[in-house]
């Protein structure tokens, strides 16, 4: 819990198993809000008056707006969470599919797009082999694109340049994925 508030990365939580005996969403959310951070805020009706209430009080400017003119916007909401004063929780039962698609819809609608640098920028998170023995690196690009045949060096390694053989977009992944395991 400690580490909470030092995650760069805004929050979304899903508290899940809603359907078992006992469980009252009121309690879970008090704990959470206990022992995490006040501004986990019940994003289960994005259209009541109580929650654009409830999320004002996460953020003293958002409460002053909201007693002066009675409203909040969603852009504002996403900004806050952006910047880690609000975290949206969904509640639901995932087995069921009950608050899946709710949480999917309130991360679609308050998530801000990232923005990243021009020049390229990546960073390594796995290497492995594939069957011929070739060596494969998966990156995360932070920043700018990369492109088949791009020579990329590294700043740490004395300035090592590696030429980048072939790149798999997103979408080629899905579809090998789909083709191996026929979905």
């Amino acid at each position: 819990m400690e580490t909470f508030g030092k995650i760069s990365d805004s929050g979304f939580y899903f508290v899940n198993k809603m359907d078992q005996p006992g469980t009252e969403k009121e309690f879970i959310l008090g704990e959470l809000q206990a022992k995490l951070n006040s501004s986990v805020t019940d994003f289960s009706d994005l259209r009541s008056e109580e929650f654009y209430e409830q999320v004002s009080l996460c953020e003293e400017e958002m409460l002053n707006q909201y007693l002066e003119q009675g409203e909040v916007t969603l852009s504002q909401i996403a900004e806050k969470i952006s910047e880690r004063k609000i975290f949206p929780c969904v509640f639901g039962s995932a087995l069921r599919m009950e608050g899946v698609k709710h949480l999917l819809e309130v991360m679609q609608t308050l998530l801000l797009e990232p923005s990243y640098d021009e020049v390229f920028g990546a960073k390594v998170f796995k290497i492995m082999r594939d069957d011929k023995g070739a060596r494969l690196t998966y990156v995360k690009v932070t920043g700018g694109q990369l492109k088949p045949r791009m020579e990329l060096s590294d700043k740490r390694v004395s300035g090592q340049k590696k030429l980048i053989k072939s790149v798999c977009t997103p979408e080629a992944v899905l579809r090998l994925w789909h083709k191996q395991f026929r979905v």
